[in-house]
């Protein structure tokens, strides 16, 4: 993923900020879970996924 890739992701995050502050409890849809589509919580003495980030979803 590229600079112009990322950008994309962030600006449709922060368009749909509203609709992603109603998720109340966490859920996985995936069939399979790669590392590079998991948010790692940086602070977190243990690894902690905060988040899941999967393009190939609709």
């Amino acid at each position: 993923m590229d600079a112009g890739d990322l950008r994309q992701v962030i600006a449709a995050v922060r368009q749909r900020r509203a609709t992603l502050n109603t998720v109340t409890a966490p859920s996985l849809s995936l069939g399979n879970l790669w590392v590079l589509h998991a948010l790692i919580d940086p602070g977190a003495k243990v690894p902690v996924i905060t988040g899941i980030i999967a393009f190939d979803r609709g």
